[in-house]
């Protein structure tokens, strides 16, 4: 039986010891990842909690520092700036809306049908949801400036992430099987189409005691509404 020698022994020796100090500094590093990203949620959940109480307008990085137990110099090592905060809660209640109007979308009937359910489950989330609603809803209030998400970003958040991309999809397939105009632009009408169901909620929810006043229940508003948008697209 051949014996290790003197210099191999070292030779092996060395190579346990770096192969060690690798693994023992990749554990190191990948358990600072999981750490910096469990505080990282830790700081949204406190956010969402704060801007839900208090509305998104009117809550500070000191109440969620506060809310989070840390020191509002930390939460800026993780987010530049409460609208940063704002983005990602909003991204969250995207993915979320998104959900309820692509399972909306399934099964059979016209493109125009299916545009119309999801329209509904629009409605309905924010009904069921109205606080990751208004998250979405006071998007429009965020400055670009403060933000680090670049146009890239709002643009796969807004294609990919949200129901926005959904409806775009649905749309192409309405003109491709003729349901649905082909002289305007299907990016153009998605975001139309968004926008108009932003809209008429703000409306139903400003102008509820006038509603209210003229006996006009928001079903009626909401059914009105879609009929005259989805008219206008109809080939």
């Amino acid at each position: 039986m051949s014996q290790i020698s003197g210099k191999d022994c070292t030779f092996v020796q060395t190579m346990t010891v770096s192969h060690y100090i690798n693994y023992s500094s990749m554990g190191t590093a990948e358990r600072k990842e999981r750490e910096k990203q469990h505080r990282r949620e830790e700081i949204l959940a406190a956010a969402e909690n704060v801007f839900f109480a208090k509305g998104f307008l009117k809550a500070t990085m000191d109440d969620i520092a506060k809310e989070a137990e840390l020191s509002k110099g930390t939460l800026y090592l993780y987010f530049k700036s409460k609208d940063d905060l704002h983005i990602e809660i909003s991204r969250k209640a995207m993915i979320i809306l998104k959900e309820q109007t692509t399972a909306a979308s399934e099964g059979g009937g016209s493109s125009i049908e299916k545009l119309q359910r999801m329209g509904w489950a629009a409605i309905r989330f924010g009904e069921n949801h109205p606080k990751h609603m208004q998250a979405i809803l006071t998007m429009e209030e965020i400055q670009k400036e403060s933000i680090s998400i670049d146009a890239g970003g709002v643009k796969e958040m807004l294609f990919k992430g949200s129901t926005v991309g959904t409806v775009l999809q649905v749309i192409e397939e309405g003109i491709a099987k003729g349901d649905i105009r082909s002289d305007i632009s299907p990016v153009l009408v998605a975001h139309t189409l968004w926008m108009s169901v932003i809209s008429v909620l703000r409306f139903v929810e400003k102008k509820a005691p006038l509603l209210e006043f003229l006996e006009i229940e928001p079903e009626m508003v909401f059914k009105s509404h879609f009929d005259v948008i989805l008219n206008g697209i109809t080939k």
